[in-house]
């Protein structure tokens, strides 16, 4: 066999499997480029999954926020008609203790016009008769006192938490 043959064998036989590789590598090629979208979608959906699971984690702190919003003006409910009643109660007193001094002060004037010595005696008697009883009933009205001043703290409080849990509410937001 002569060298040219052997040299042109050689060489087709060369370009035969260059052509039976490159058509190989064509097809790993096209093989991993369907690959590359399936590859992109996965990496979405973690992200859009990641980006859900965030979106829903921020909802329930908005309404856990609120919520808590929500039970400083309950208890800002429940906190108020006590004071406002225990301050009723305080005004009443001072009124009726006003209105028996008042009386106790005409009754005493009216009995001093008269000029009789007994009248006098006997109205002064019964304007101090009447102080003394409301003086001895005070007890009462100065532990409603301390439990208005209690009840006044407790509302400032909630005051303070509804403005805490407003501004916790407005940062979840």
């Amino acid at each position: 066999i002569s060298l040219d043959v052997l040299t042109k064998k050689t060489v087709s036989a060369t370009l035969f499997q260059s052509s039976k590789l490159t058509k190989n590598k064509e097809k790993e090629e096209k093989a991993v480029g369907k690959w590359i979208p399936v590859g992109v979608f996965v990496v979405l959906a973690f992200i859009t999954w990641g980006n859900y699971n965030g979106l829903i984690g921020a909802g329930n702190a908005v309404d856990k926020a609120w919520a808590d919003v929500e039970a400083a003006y309950q208890r800002r409910l429940d906190t108020i008609p006590k004071f406002v009643k225990t301050a009723q109660f305080s005004a009443d007193f001072q009124m009726r203790l006003q209105e028996k001094y008042v009386q106790g002060r005409e009754g005493i004037k009216t009995a001093a016009a008269t000029g009789d010595p007994a009248v006098l005696q006997k109205a002064a008697n019964d304007a101090y008769g009447a102080l003394v009883i409301a003086v001895r009933a005070e007890a009462v009205p100065q532990a409603k006192t301390e439990q208005l001043t209690e009840l006044n703290a407790q509302v400032e409080n909630v005051e303070r938490v509804i403005n805490h849990e407003r501004k916790a509410f407005n940062g979840a937001v």
